[in-house]
């Protein structure tokens, strides 16, 4: 191949092949180690879920975390280890999720950052919910204030209009359709 001896060649080559094993590395972090398994299905299971997290933890670098140095181009065990795996409580009260974080938690402030721009993303298929707002807490007189560490969560009306059934003692019987 004319031109392959020049070393600006041989560099552009080994860029452009050290990131598709940069994707090789990612792909098998988000499952795809798993592999091979002795059914198709499984195979192809696996394989498509680990597409979509791949997918969804490189948009949610390019998106929420474009700025955020450590967490920008950070390898998805990082990106586990700092975003996804929240030592927080969730909690509901008057229809609406409230996810407390500690104040000890160092990355807080880029999880918070990065819900609220993904929430402000538009939505194209449902009904836009509104973005998490922050809960204020009053801190006590002599007391200086403290960054928020709360997000609201949006609440979904279809799991709030569950029904239970009733129970039923023994003496009863269940209904039965006559026609």
């Amino acid at each position: 191949m004319p031109g392959s001896h020049h070393p600006q060649f041989l560099d552009v080559l080994h860029r452009s092949h050290a990131d598709v094993e940069d994707r090789v590395r990612h792909g098998k972090a988000m499952g795809l180690r798993n592999l091979p398994s002795k059914a198709w299905t499984v195979n192809r299971g696996w394989i498509l879920a680990a597409n979509i997290a791949a997918d969804l933890t490189a948009w949610t670098r390019l998106l929420g975390l474009h700025d955020q140095p450590d967490l920008a181009h950070a390898e998805p065990d990082t990106l586990r280890y700092r975003i996804l795996h929240l030592p927080a409580k969730l909690a509901t009260h008057a229809r609406q999720r409230t996810l407390s974080i500690p104040d000890t938690w160092p990355w807080a402030q880029a999880f918070l950052l990065c819900w609220h721009r993904l929430g402000l993303l538009p939505l194209t298929c449902w009904p836009r919910h509104p973005a998490p707002t922050s809960r204020k807490t009053v801190p006590a007189p002599g007391e200086p204030a403290r960054p928020q560490r709360h997000a609201v969560l949006p609440t979904s009306n279809r799991m709030d209009k569950t029904v239970k059934p009733k129970r039923m003692s023994r003496d009863q019987t269940p209904p039965t359709d006559r026609g």
